[in-house]
């Protein structure tokens, strides 16, 4: 069952009830083994999930992808979830309160307050990072601290490092998402 509500100001947006928990977990799980068809299958559904976002009239854009925001319908399905932040994709400024974010997850225009002529990209560099965790189930950075995290993104553009172990063929595909 799903249900929505598109009157102004109460616009909302309710899905089923998922009861196996979210991509972060799962990914964070050893005990849950996944193979590589089993992370091909839960990238290219994040994919078209962002596809048919961004191929709304008007489009629109997540601006808070990450693998806690990704629900598990089962072991092999998933939902895009917590559109609290999300807007059209018309609105130029990509930033929001940092208070609601985590910079790990977070484009460097959007933690600079840059203005973006197609929003969309941001959702497309968290895409990279959701690919990276899903082919490495590792936390993207060792750096807890968010201040001096998100002062890393923003002003030394760092990014994740892959390990060895990935085939070169993924590296590249996760490292274009990132540029």
């Amino acid at each position: 069952m799903q249900m929505a509500c598109i009157t102004p100001p109460d616009i909302c947006y309710m899905i089923p009830y998922t009861d196996q928990g979210n991509l972060e977990n799962m990914l964070a799980d050893s005990n849950i083994e996944m193979t590589a068809a089993d992370s091909l299958k839960l990238a290219i559904q994040v994919a078209k999930g962002l596809v048919y976002l961004h191929e709304l009239k008007p489009p629109i854009v997540h601006g808070n992808l990450k693998t806690s925001n990704i629900l598990l319908w089962d072991k092999a399905n998933v939902i895009l979830a917590d559109f609290g932040f999300s807007k059209s994709v018309f609105q130029k400024t990509v930033a929001q309160p940092l208070h609601y974010y985590e910079p790990e997850w977070m484009a460097p225009e959007q933690l600079v307050d840059q203005k973006v002529e197609d929003q969309r990209l941001t959702d497309i560099y968290t895409f990279g990072l959701v690919l990276f965790a899903i082919i490495t189930r590792q936390r993207l950075f060792e750096i807890s601290n968010p201040m001096v995290l998100g002062y890393m993104i923003a002003e030394l553009l760092l990014q994740p490092e892959i390990p060895a172990f990935v085939p070169n063929i993924l590296v590249n595909v996760s490292y274009d998402r990132l540029d």
